[in-house]
C-alpha cells in the first residue's frame, strides 16, 4: 500500500514540463491563438479533453488546480445536475425500435443500463453511454434530442460541465515560466508531507502520537501509552509454551478459525501462526471440514 501510494503520487504530480504541455493543449482545445486573450466563458469537458490529448484525468485535474491557483484561469464547478430521461413510447414501439431503428444500439444500452427508465425519469450519464458505444458525447446528446423530437423519449438535457475562463493572454512557455518556481516549491512541499505520512505508516517502533505531534512541529514529546505501538511495548510477551497452552485451552470447548485464534494474541501474530503449524505437525490439533481447528481427540 505504501509503495502504491508513493507511485500514484509521483505518477500524477504535475511538473513544469507537464504544465507547459497541458496549458498549450488547453489553448489549442479552444482554438486560442498565441498572444490572444479570449475572455469568453467556455464549457470544459475534462473527459473529452483528456481523451483527445491522451492525458490522465486526475493529473489534468491537478494541473487545472495549479493554473487556477496561479491566476492563469478560473474554473467554476457549480454546474447543473445530470440529464433526465424517460422512454415514453409503448412497449410495442420500443420492441420495434430496438430491432430496426437507427438508434437501436443506443436504446438497447439505455434499457440494459437504467432500470425503470420506461416508467419514470431517470438520471443518465451521456459520457458513459458514449464510451460504451464508442461514440462522442455530442453524438449521444444529438441522438437523444432527436428521439425527444420524435416523442420516443422525454429528454431533459442538463449541462454537467464546469465553466472555464482564461485570465491571461496565451504566451505558452512564457506564461508558465513565471510560475515555474512556485510549481517546484509546491511539489517539493507536497512530496515532503507524503514522505512524513509514509514514515508514520512504516514506523512501528515509535509512539504514533509522538510522530504526529512532531509532524506538526512539536519536538519535545512523550509516548502516549495508549496507541498500538505503546500498548505492544507495554504488553509482556508470552513464551512459546504459554501460547501453546492457551491455544489448546481455547480449543477445549470450541472449534475456532485461524482468525479467531489469532485475535487472542494481538501482538504476537507471527509466533501464534508458527505455534498453530507446530501443533498441527505434532497431531495435537486438526482442521475440520469447515476449516476450523479442534483438538485431536475431540
Amino acid at each position: 500500500m505504501v509503495e502504491t501510494t508513493k507511485h500514484n503520487f509521483l505518477k500524477n504530480r504535475c511538473d513544469v514540463a507537464f504544465i507547459k504541455t497541458f496549458y498549450q493543449k488547453l489553448n489549442q482545445y479552444y482554438n486560442i491563438a498565441f498572444g490572444e486573450l479570449n475572455s469568453q466563458i467556455f464549457q470544459f469537458d475534462l473527459q473529452d479533453f483528456c481523451s483527445r490529448y491522451k492525458f490522465s484525468v486526475l493529473k489534468s485535474y491537478n494541473a487545472l488546480q495549479i493554473l487556477e491557483k496561479e491566476g492563469i484561469l478560473s474554473i467554476n464547478y457549480s454546474f447543473s445536475k445530470r440529464s433526465m430521461l424517460v422512454i415514453s413510447c409503448s412497449e410495442n414501439e420500443i420492441y420495434e425500435l430496438v430491432n430496426t431503428s437507427y438508434y437501436k444500439h443506443l436504446l438497447q444500452l439505455i434499457l440494459r443500463t437504467y432500470g425503470g427508465i420506461t416508467s419514470y425519469p431517470t438520471s443518465i450519464d451521456e459520457y458513459f453511454l458514449a464510451k460504451q458505444l464508442h461514440w462522442s458525447r455530442s453524438q449521444v446528446v444529438k441522438s437523444l434530442k432527436e428521439l425527444h423530437k420524435q416523442e420516443i423519449v422525454k429528454y431533459n438535457y442538463k449541462n454537467m460541465f464546469p465553466e472555464l475562463q482564461f485570465l491571461m493572454a496565451r504566451e505558452d512557455d512564457y506564461t508558465i515560466n513565471r510560475i515555474a518556481r512556485n510549481i517546484k516549491q509546491q511539489n517539493t512541499l507536497k512530496y515532503d508531507k507524503l514522505k512524513s505520512v509514509l514514515s508514520l505508516i512504516r514506523n512501528s517502533e515509535e509512539c504514533i502520537s509522538s510522530q504526529i505531534l512532531r509532524y506538526f512541529g512539536e519536538i519535545d514529546t512523550k509516548p502516549c501509552g495508549i496507541c498500538d505501538v505503546c500498548q505492544r511495548k507495554n504488553t509482556t510477551k508470552m513464551t512459546s509454551k504459554e501460547i501453546s497452552t492457551k491455544i489448546l485451552n481455547l480449543l477445549k470447548d470450541n472449534q475456532l478459525s485461524y482468525v479467531e485464534i489469532v485475535e487472542h494474541f494481538p501482538y504476537q501474530k507471527e509466533e501464534t501462526t508458527k505455534m498453530i503449524e507446530l501443533l498441527l505437525e505434532n497431531n495435537k490439533i486438526v482442521v475440520t471440514s469447515q476449516e476450523k481447528f479442534q483438538l485431536k481427540n475431540s
